[in-house]
């Protein structure tokens, strides 16, 4: 199945545009987009805008219903096309905080996340993270944990009143795509007593060419390079009691979901 399939209301890349090596229209587009269309037609015109098609293998997203949708993380380009099938109205993600800049519709679905490396382990990640904070977002390290629990708690409200979820332990901006976070554990340690579900999902492809979308106008290298085909594939849903009781810490929790995922894909 292919996601990125055209909409009536998209924005056209102006002519002159094509000329230009990097990838300048596609924010433009998902900011006009994003201040009056549904998120899913916002990242279906971005995906296809990024030339990448995404062939679904098996599964799919509940259309209703309590749920977490976790995976791995390898570009926005193919969070793009993930993004274009979640299409209920009471679908959020958990992001870096640039998502808050690509439209209305789009930052209130997103629950941004901050991530710093340890400055004893990562000193070079670690202090180019406090100038993107700082600088980019007008924030400095102090009030980083503080944003991410009110994203934590918002986010384990929304699965406990029925909603969907989307996130990956494996993100960021910093810190390496292999690291599990801690936060997937902590968000289901604060899900209330709801029959939520976990569905596990997983992307396969080359992460740097995934960038390379972003960053450099598909267009003006078409002649280099082909649309970009990556896969994916869902999990069956699983019952959130199985990684979570009234005594689970949210380590333990976090752990059960590593290995699950594991379990079934082999690697993160």
């Amino acid at each position: 199945m292919q996601l990125t399939t055209a909409t009536d209301s998209v924005p056209v890349r102006p002519w002159l545009n094509c000329l230009n090596p990097f990838n300048t229209a596609l924010l433009r587009g998902m900011r006009l987009l994003g201040s009056r269309e549904p998120m899913w037609k916002v990242m279906e015109w971005a995906a296809r805008e990024s030339h990448v098609v995404v062939n679904v293998l098996r599964g799919g997203i509940a259309p209703t219903g309590p749920q977490l949708i976790i995976g791995t993380d390898l570009s926005p380009a193919v969070g793009f096309a993930l993004l274009s099938q979640t299409r209920r109205d009471d679908v959020y993600f958990i992001g870096a905080p640039g998502w808050k800049r690509v439209g209305q519709i789009v930052s209130d679905r997103c629950l941004p996340a901050f991530t710093v490396p340890d400055f004893r382990t990562n000193p070079k990640e670690a202090l180019w993270a406090q100038f993107v904070y700082r600088f980019g977002y007008g924030i400095d390290l102090a009030a980083v944990a503080k944003k991410n629990l009110e994203t934590i708690l918002r986010a384990a409200e929304i699965v406990t009143k029925g909603g969907s979820l989307l996130l990956k332990p494996t993100g960021g901006y910093f810190g390496g795509v292999n690291n599990w976070r801690e936060g997937v554990g902590l968000i289901m340690s604060n899900i209330g007593d709801v029959p939520a579900q976990v569905i596990f999902f997983r992307l396969q492809g080359d992460r740097r060419e995934h960038l390379s979308r972003i960053l450099l106008n598909p267009d003006f290298f078409r002649w280099l390079r082909k649309p970009l085909t990556v896969t994916l594939e869902f999990s069956d849903p699983i019952p959130l009691s199985e990684f979570k009781d009234e005594s689970t810490t949210y380590k333990q929790i976090n752990r059960r979901l590593k290995e699950r995922y594991l379990e079934l894909y082999g690697s993160l």
